[in-house]
């Protein structure tokens, strides 16, 4: 979820557009040495059935579900290559074909009970998926008292309906005794970042801490920031965490001093940005993914943007078939998302 560097309410930061200024270059840098900045292999589960996702060497995918929507590998019907990006509004569950760029409503996010209040903090803030598409998100879940204090739960998402459950409860007071933890970026690492035997969740809250979810134990650990162990140049995260295998990890974040967001790429260990990049013509971003070597961004009011993480380019793109007043919260793409499209 897109915030500005400056700490203002958060309700503001929500709903408060930033142009982003600057040219967005990307230098395609490589990380030498570490498995988890260079390539990875994908292990999957091999893909059938429905419109499956666009092949890749590198990854192999999960099956079709009962909406049609495949998973990381395959093709559609006569070749056509097909991807699965998911997109989530507050209350909403939405799958996104970057292909054909149709927006498919899936269902609504059944725990989540927005408040009617205007200063009503709830909702679902992120999504991310695992290699076998398994989908979790990060909300706020609503129907507290008035005035109550409410943490951020992770939930399990059924990612043809929407239905939702709650996992775990992050504990607002795990970065400032105060309290007021806000996660706004959610994302799973490939397996051996962090975990010898398995992928991990993570998360950005949006001072820029770096969480460890642990899923099997219910918890939640800092182990690390945006600033690693070098000087504060980074100040807040911006819309959204996404990491890729045989890719990196990408983020976007605000530095010290300035008024826009950069696209960064992370080091999914520490959370520490490696090189950042400005970014250019994007406003009130919500969340990033990626598909076949693309990045894409989209916007709380509703845009869309695809981002050549090789050259920084970006472009507008028409979403078909999205409701008039969609606003884009988060997104979320399997770890592992192909890193080209099908031949």
């Amino acid at each position: 979820m897109r915030n500005q560097s400056t700490p203002r309410p958060l309700r503001a930061r929500r709903r408060t557009g930033i142009a982003l200024a600057g040219a967005l270059a990307f230098a395609g840098c490589k990380a030498g040495g570490d498995v988890n900045l260079g390539t990875q292999m994908a292990t999957g589960t091999g893909g059938e059935g429905g419109n499956g996702g666009a092949q890749s060497s590198s990854a192999s995918g999960v099956g079709g579900d009962s909406l049609g929507l495949g998973g990381a590998a395959g093709t559609g019907s006569g070749g056509s290559p097909k991807g699965d990006i998911y997109l989530n509004s507050l209350d909403t569950l939405y799958h996104f074909e970057p292909f054909s760029s149709v927006l498919t409503v899936i269902g609504k996010f059944d725990c989540v009970l927005l408040e009617p209040s205007p200063t009503a903090d709830t909702g679902m803030n992120d999504i991310a998926l695992d290699k076998n598409d398994t989908m979790y998100g990060v909300a706020k879940l609503g129907g507290q008292s008035p005035g109550s204090a409410q943490d951020q739960v992770i939930v399990s998402i059924d990612k043809k309906t929407g239905h939702c459950q709650k996992e775990l409860v992050v504990d607002s007071k795990l970065v400032n005794p105060q309290g007021g933890l806000e996660i706004r970026g959610l994302s799973f690492v490939p397996q051996g970042t962090l975990d010898a035997g398995d992928e991990a969740l993570v998360a950005l809250e949006i001072y820029g801490s770096y969480l460890k979810i642990d899923l099997a134990k219910k918890s939640a650990t800092v182990i690390g920031g945006l600033n690693g162990s070098g000087p504060l140049m980074w100040q807040t995260k911006g819309a959204d965490v996404v990491s890729i295998i045989g890719d990196k990890t990408y983020v976007t974040a605000a530095r010290f001093g300035e008024g826009t967001d950069s696209l960064a790429i992370m080091d999914p260990k520490t959370g520490a940005i490696i090189q950042g990049f400005p970014m250019t013509s994007l406003t009130t971003l919500g969340g990033i993914a990626y598909w076949a070597g693309t990045l894409y961004g989209f916007t709380t009011e509703g845009k869309a943007y695809s981002l050549d993480p090789k050259t920084g380019v970006s472009t507008g793109i028409i979403v078909n078939n999205a409701p008039p007043d969609v606003q884009y919260h988060g997104a979320g793409v399997t770890t592992a998302a192909p890193l080209t499209i099908p031949k």
